[in-house]
């Protein structure tokens, strides 16, 4: 017997939800293509995204913890106290302030949090070392400035320099592998996961995000002289502009 259609109907509720979640994938396309635009910028200018630090804020409640953390906070002030600590290691360190930091949720690990940023030598790492842990109130397990190899929530991350005692955060020297670079940092950092019950703010900091706009402007002059260029030519004598930073040098770190 030949079966009917289906003439089941969507909620208004469920109709709201899946637009959400287009607009929610709409923003997570724009905001890779832009981060990792904004990477490649920096890393052209000498100061790439070398650093990573990632916060699982459940984990912080678990174990010891220092006085003076920011854990009774809600998500986007925790956010903005790390974040602001991390800016001040960068002024101490005499470099500007190019990051980009990503709030994602999932089961497993619950609401966390990717920063990903340029910090110019092992001296302003372990400056950040001790800002994570005044912020979030978790001492490290260990520190080593020479990196090591740490396995955990199926992945394997490289140039690790500190750990938390309760596993709530890492820190590490972004170490090019197969597929690894600044710009897939960037791109982990701005993916997101597109649910709704993400806290936090997804954030390029403004020099790095005028780093970018910098960068941009002398690939559209070139595009224009190209357009109007007669032979090979016409392009000499046309200047290179400097997009480099105030107090960005031009060679990369290395801890």
């Amino acid at each position: 017997m030949a079966q009917g259609k289906d003439k089941r109907r969507r909620t208004d509720a469920q109709k709201a939800q899946s637009r959400q979640g287009w607009i929610a994938a709409g923003a997570q396309r724009r905001r890779v293509k832009i981060w990792t635009a904004a990477a490649t910028a920096a890393t052209a200018a000498g100061c790439p995204l070398n650093t990573a630090l990632h916060v699982t804020w459940g984990a912080l409640h678990v174990g010891e913890r220092l006085p003076g953390h920011c854990l009774g906070l809600p998500a986007v002030e925790r956010e903005r106290r790390l974040w602001s600590a991390l800016q001040l290691v960068a002024a101490r360190a005499g470099v500007p302030w190019l990051a980009a930091r990503g709030p994602e949720y999932d089961r497993r690990r619950g609401l966390h949090l990717h920063i990903a940023m340029h910090l110019p030598d092992a001296a302003a790492m372990r400056d950040a070392l001790a800002a994570v842990e005044r912020v979030t109130g978790a001492p490290a397990e260990w520190a080593d400035m020479a990196g090591r190899t740490v396995h955990g929530h199926g992945r394997r991350h490289h140039g690790v320099v500190a750990l938390s005692s309760c596993h709530g955060w890492l820190l590490h020297r972004h170490v090019a592998g197969p597929g690894g670079s600044a710009v897939t940092l960037a791109a982990y950092a701005a993916k997101g996961d597109g649910s709704a019950r993400v806290d936090g703010q997804h954030r390029l900091s403004n020099a790095l995000s005028s780093l970018a706009r910098q960068a941009e402007m002398p690939r559209r002059d070139d595009m224009a002289v190209t357009e109007r260029a007669r032979g090979p030519s016409a392009r000499v004598g046309v200047p290179k502009t400097d997009t480099r930073p105030h107090g960005c040098p031009a060679a990369s770190y290395g801890a």
